[in-house]
């Protein structure tokens, strides 16, 4: 009887290959596996790609369990139908991970709530390695929204992150509020945004 494979890809929002994903592959006579990313299952040891050997002709259904740590899950399923003129087959669309945001304000304490430009925030754990603390002063490399008194934070691992206030602008006074932010497949852009007022 002729036996076949099936391959795939993990990859991160910016097409790179990434490991440590783990999926769940059925198919027929009751196929039902579980392979995480290099184990013994896996005979494409290389990071983020997939290969599955001696498998019966038929129809495969390939799905994410458990994204690599800090990614949020690909929901999509993908199926792969392995025949005798096809037997070793290749899912083409890339089953991807991505990453959250964070987002907060800082305005100068009116009833207009006018945006306040010049503040340095604290954000722990650094939501970029999920470590340690990051440093963000308004508008510098880490801030992507480049309008003063807005603050905004790409490629944030999953997780719940505490934003305070470490420097106030000049001739203001540091908030001192503290804001807890999650960021979740549910929650992807930590909404609601934080607020600080002077």
């Amino acid at each position: 009887n002729t036996l076949g494979s099936l391959s795939w890809v993990k990859q991160d929002a910016k097409g790179s290959l990434l490991a440590g994903a783990t999926f769940r592959v059925t198919g027929p006579f009751g196929y039902d596996v579980t392979v995480l990313d290099d184990s013994a299952l896996d005979a494409d040891k290389a990071a983020g790609q997939f290969k599955l050997l001696g498998l019966k002709l038929g129809t495969y259904t390939v799905a994410e369990t458990v994204p690599p740590a800090g990614y949020i899950l690909d929901p999509a399923s993908q199926n792969a139908t392995l025949t005798q003129a096809t037997p070793n087959a290749t899912i083409t669309t890339a089953f991807v991970n991505t990453l959250g945001e964070l987002l907060w304000t800082k305005d100068k304490g009116d009833t207009a709530k006018t945006p306040l430009g010049g503040a340095t925030f604290s954000v722990t754990p650094n939501p970029l390695t999920g470590t340690g603390s990051l440093t963000v002063v308004d508008n510098d490399a880490s801030d992507q929204d480049k309008a003063d008194g807005t603050f905004h934070l790409v490629d944030v691992r999953v997780g719940t992150y505490t934003v305070v206030e470490t420097a106030a602008p000049e001739g203001y006074t540091k908030s001192t509020a503290t804001c807890t932010i999650t960021v979740s497949a549910a929650n992807p852009t930590g909404t609601p945004a934080c607020s600080f007022s002077n």
